[in-house]
């Protein structure tokens, strides 16, 4: 991963370090092919089925992905925000400008996902049959990835005649 945020190109040595790698930070310091992490979406979306294979029950997918916190302040990303369990459910309407690891302006209010810090995000909207995982190479700061991130997602929905 690269420190874009004075606009050159550095490796920063704490994220790629083998310690940092390594450890274990529930929900956060996941690493893995972005391919595989739409197969993961794939499969809530498809109801916990992929591929002809039962992963999960439909209800158990229905529970995670359903506001379980609407309309609450989160102090970790200063903004409120709709949370599923393990899910950050569109929130735009607190402010679709500003809204942290959001899923761009013309996701349904269904979609749900999470983001990596200033480097990733996985989401699945229901309503368009969309699943998208993107991966940045750079960290360029997070209010630069944050507009990124919602202009990425705005046109990804664009491009597919989505919006």
């Amino acid at each position: 991963m690269f420190d874009t945020s004075s606009g050159e190109l550095a490796v920063d040595p704490a994220l790629n370090s083998p310690h940092f790698i390594a450890a274990v930070r529930p929900g956060a310091n996941g690493r893995g092919p972005a391919a595989q992490f739409a197969r993961f979406y794939e499969m809530l979306l498809g109801g916990g089925e992929l591929g002809g294979a039962r992963i999960l029950r439909p209800s158990t997918v229905a529970e995670f992905v359903r506001r379980q916190r609407a309309g609450m302040y989160d102090h970790t990303f200063k903004h409120t925000l709709d949370y599923g369990l393990g899910f950050i459910v569109d929130s735009k309407q607190y402010g679709a400008a500003t809204i942290p690891y959001g899923y761009g302006d013309h996701a349904s209010p269904a979609t749900f996902g999470h983001g990596g810090s200033q480097s990733s995000v996985a989401f699945a909207d229901p309503e368009h049959g969309l699943v998208v995982a993107l991966a940045f190479n750079g960290m360029p700061g997070e209010a630069s990835h944050q507009e990124r991130l919602r202009l990425t997602a705005s046109a990804i929905y664009e491009d597919l005649g989505l919006a």
